[in-house]
């Protein structure tokens, strides 16, 4: 019988399949828990005594020369390192074993993370405060409220972001005295990327608003709607092969021959909202395809919470179309 219980804690596996974490671990057994940053700030396990720390990690960093961010391995900060050791010794003394020298974490890791706007592409900060701030009576601009920040970024990330918003046709000139276009103005009040926004606005006259926003959300989902079998976690083979059998199924049928996963999850919703909200019928139509009910839930809500922004933001637009004239 095997002696070690061996537990991953990641965003791709279902929540409902990390919460073995929390049980009490029997008395012939050793539970190991393989995470990601996750358990780092995420969740505490309270029975943990021991740590291995690979000073490690993947994270979002700017990449100036392409203007984009590119998720990297890279090494951690003391803080995280700090954080990471604070997962043991909860209930009873415990051990942290961090694989890297002494003089590695004293000379070469950076004190704390790097700040978020020095982390990505400014266009979505500054097409937000435009749209926020733009009709205030003092509003003079955004590149004084970037600047005068506790960590500035880059003049050159500004200036690019400033094109990338042009190029788009969000704002009227690359440059801070750039007022927004009627896309702009839209993509700046929906909860997206800027693509993904500018989508949404194009869908909008062409008259397809609601559609685009489900598509939109479909394409910003972080994380597969569907289970994921792993031997490494569903060690019963009948429990494996049932989960891919069921996810196999649940793509085919919603796919539909379109061969587009966001087409698919377009035919997802569909079914989900012809599910009646009482009873178990979206628990059941999730369980016969395959798909994690939380996630369905949640892409579902968001696509709802799109559709009232839009609908708000078109509204705002005509009390503003209406002052001006």
């Amino acid at each position: 019988m095997p002696k070690f219980i061996v537990i991953g804690i990641h965003s791709d596996i279902p929540y409902e399949e990390q919460e073995v974490a929390f049980d009490p671990t029997p008395k012939d057994k050793v539970k190991v828990i393989v995470a990601t940053n996750a358990a780092e700030s995420s969740i505490t396990l309270p029975d943990v005594d021991t740590v291995i720390c690979l000073g490690t990690q993947k994270a979002l960093r700017y990449d100036p020369k392409h203007h984009r961010v590119n998720l990297v391995n890279c090494f951690i900060s003391k803080a995280s390192s700090t954080q990471r050791a604070g997962r043991t010794g909860r209930v009873r003394p415990g051990n942290v074993y961090r694989l890297y020298t002494q003089r590695f974490f004293e000379e070469t890791m950076n004190g704390h993370d790097v700040c978020e706007v020095k982390r990505v592409p400014l266009q979505d900060v500054i097409l937000s405060l435009r749209t926020m701030l733009e009709d205030s009576e003092h509003f003079e601009g955004v590149v004084p409220l970037l600047t005068d920040m506790l960590e500035p970024p880059s003049v050159d990330n500004i200036s690019k972001s400033f094109n990338v918003l042009h190029e788009a046709n969000m704002i009227e000139t690359n440059d801070d005295d750039g007022k927004l276009t009627s896309i702009g103005r839209m993509a700046g009040q929906l909860p997206v990327d800027l693509r993904l926004g500018r989508m949404v606005s194009l869908g909008i006259l062409l008259g397809i608003g609601p559609e685009a926003c489900v598509l939109a959300m479909a394409l910003s989902i972080p994380k597969s709607v569907f289970r994921i079998a792993s031997p490494s976690i569903h060690s019963n083979p009948d429990e494996l092969n049932y989960i891919v059998t069921q996810t196999f199924l649940g793509m085919h049928l919603m796919d539909n021959g379109m061969y587009s996963e966001p087409l698919m999850l377009f035919n997802i919703y569909l079914h989900w909202k012809k599910c009646s909200v009482t009873g178990n019928q979206r628990y059941q139509f999730c369980d016969k395809l395959g798909l994690v009910f939380t996630r369905v839930k949640q892409f579902a809500s968001s696509v709802d919470h799109l559709l009232e922004r839009v609908a708000k933001g078109l509204e705002d637009q005509a009390i503003r179309r209406h002052r001006l004239e």
